[in-house]
């Protein structure tokens, strides 16, 4: 939601993790090391890249931050998916780390359900989302235009 530069890297890297988990069976330290390999490349010149350090250093087993603030946000959720196994352990950690709680779960729970796929979702969990059939219908749209591709 900023056009700072620093927001639009982590977006990046969010996309970049999420392309890496789409296309390669690996571990989500993999995930993340390729993801910091193609943000380095490409900012390469900024001085933004001081503000990811942590996560490029693998240097998340302490002094988690879970606020809104992109650099928290993103290290909260790697260190999330890199210290859990399953989708649910991973939610449930971004959500009891406290602090900005719907941001760091949203960030958390998305990437999750790429890595370990919607059936690794709890289903009592899907159950209390209001009109999930219509939700499921629109993602089974989504997919056929994609497969058009």
């Amino acid at each position: 939601t900023h056009g700072h530069l620093r927001s639009k890297i982590a977006c990046v890297f969010y996309v970049e993790l999420a392309k890496s988990m789409i296309s390669d069976n690996l571990t989500i330290k993999e995930h993340v090391k390729i993801a910091c390999d193609k943000i380095r490349k490409h900012y390469k010149d900024s001085e933004e890249l001081k503000h990811f350090e942590r996560i490029f250093n693998d240097d998340l087993k302490e002094n988690i931050k879970s606020s809104g603030y992109v650099i928290d946000t993103l290290e909260s959720v790697i260190y999330c998916l890199e210290t859990t196994y399953n989708y649910k352990d991973s939610v449930l950690k971004a959500v009891n780390l406290g602090g900005d709680t719907d941001t760091i779960a949203a960030v958390c729970g998305g990437l999750s359900g790429i890595y370990y796929g919607f059936d690794s979702i709890p289903i009592d969990w899907l159950n209390q989302i209001p009109k999930i059939k219509e939700v499921l219908s629109l993602c089974e749209s989504y997919e056929g235009v994609i497969n058009e591709y």
